[in-house]
Formats: structure tokens, C-alpha cells, sequence
């Protein structure tokens, strides 16, 4: 029952895909009525799940949001990606797999403080997992605290000494923070990314807007690090 709700989920984000074209645009009256119908029928069928298999309601709910979270990064519309893992946290708070989603998507819109509390809350809840640090270490690289991101990213690395992704952040964020010693104030504004990258209309590519990030400093995006299971 949860994978027909979760397929419908998706089809339904696809079909409003294609009527929007500008990310996370103000929906249209019409569009808010849909939404909400939308609830309804999936409450709807949560209910009849529970009433007939005595199914986990919020488990669904959660399933779901997750899904649709994760859909919503990937199209780069990050205010919708946060609302869903949002929903998430609102419905297992103690789940550190749904506060690095949401860290990763407020990372992605440059919302660096609100990205750091829910990486460092990750960390609490689950100090043993390296994707909890590596949020962190994503975060400080944004507010541009090298120093911190290196330490963080280190704790990763020696929770996951394999992972190749940590290995070189760690490295990045050190030349990164020597640099930073080294030039004082114009060290920011070297490393800013350009506004033609900001805007989307600069490199064409994946790859070469993945070199350009990793090159930078900049924090690593949720498609460059293994998806959550």
C-alpha cells in the first residue's frame, strides 16, 4: 500500500513540474486547491490502510514526505524540499537521516546557520554516523569557518576511513582555511562564486559546475554525496 502511495506521490510532483517552470514560484489558487485535494485523498487512503491492515499511518506519512523531499532537492526546489523533510522531522524528531536532508537543502540555498543547527542536531542524535559530520562540515565551509570544517569532516573521515569524498574535503577545507590566513578580507571575495554560476546561466555542465564547487571550497551538494537510504 505505502509504494502505490509513494508512486502516486511522484506522479503527482511530476505532473506539477511540468506546469511550473520557475523554482518554488508562489502557487496559483487553483494550485493550492489541488494541493489540498491531493492531502485529502492521500489522508484518505492512510486511513483505509490503517482501518484494514492496521498499517502504520505516520510511517506512510513519513515515507511519503520523504520522497517527495527528495524529489524536490533534485529538481532544485529547495523550499519545497525543506517543507517535506520538514514533515518528516515533525512526525520521528529523533531521526538524524531527516535533519541532514533538511541540512543539505538549506546548504543548497545557502541558508548556512539553519543548515549547521540541523547538522549539529544530526550529530547529537546519532554521533556515530559520518554523513551527520560531513552536513557539518558542509555548513561551516558556507559561513566560511574552515578551520571547524576540517575538524568536522575529520570526525567523518574516521568514522568512514574508505570514503573518499571526506578524505578530500578534509583536504579542501584545510587549504582553504591556510589561505584564508593568508589573504585576510580578499580571501572572500576570491573564492565567491561568480553570479553567472549563482544564476544558472554560467557553466553548462554537471561535471564542470562540480569541479568549479570543489575547486572553490564550497560545500559539497547533496547529489555528490551517497543518497540517504
Amino acid at each position: 500500500m505505502s509504494g502505490e502511495l509513494v508512486e502516486k506521490a511522484k506522479a503527482y510532483d511530476d505532473e506539477r513540474r511540468r506546469r511550473t517552470e520557475v523554482e518554488d514560484r508562489p502557487e496559483t489558487a487553483v494550485e493550492q486547491d489541488e494541493r489540498e485535494d491531493e492531502r485529502l485523498v492521500l489522508e484518505r487512503a492512510i486511513a483505509e490502510a490503517e482501518d484494514r491492515d492496521g498499517g502504520d499511518g505516520d510511517k506512510i506519512r513519513v515515507e511519503v514526505a520523504k520522497e517527495k523531499g527528495t524529489s524536490a532537492f533534485k529538481d532544485k526546489k529547495y523550499n519545497e524540499a525543506i517543507r517535506w523533510f520538514s514533515t518528516c522531522i515533525d512526525l520521528t524528531p529523533r531521526d538524524p537521516i531527516h535533519l541532514s536532508n533538511r541540512s543539505a537543502a538549506y546548504c543548497a540555498k545557502k541558508a548556512y546557520l539553519e543548515a549547521l543547527a540541523d547538522a549539529r542536531k544530526a550529530t547529537q542524535l546519532d554521533p556515530d554516523w559520518p554523513k551527520g559530520w560531513s552536513r557539518v562540515g558542509a555548513a561551516l565551509t558556507g559561513q566560511e569557518d574552515y578551520l571547524a570544517a576540517a575538524d568536522a569532516y575529520r570526525r567523518a573521515l574516521h568514522l568512514d576511513p574508505d570514503n573518499s569524498t571526506y578524505e578530500t574535503a578534509v583536504t579542501k577545507a584545510e587549504e582553504a582555511h591556510k589561505r584564508q590566513e593568508q589573504q585576510g578580507p580578499r580571501f572572500s571575495k576570491k573564492i565567491a562564486p561568480s553570479k553567472r554560476l549563482r544564476n544558472g546561466d554560467g557553466e553548462n555542465t554537471k561535471e564542470s559546475k562540480k569541479n568549479r564547487r570543489t575547486t572553490l571550497g564550497l560545500p559539497l551538494s547533496f547529489d555528490d554525496e551517497e543518497e540517504e537510504e
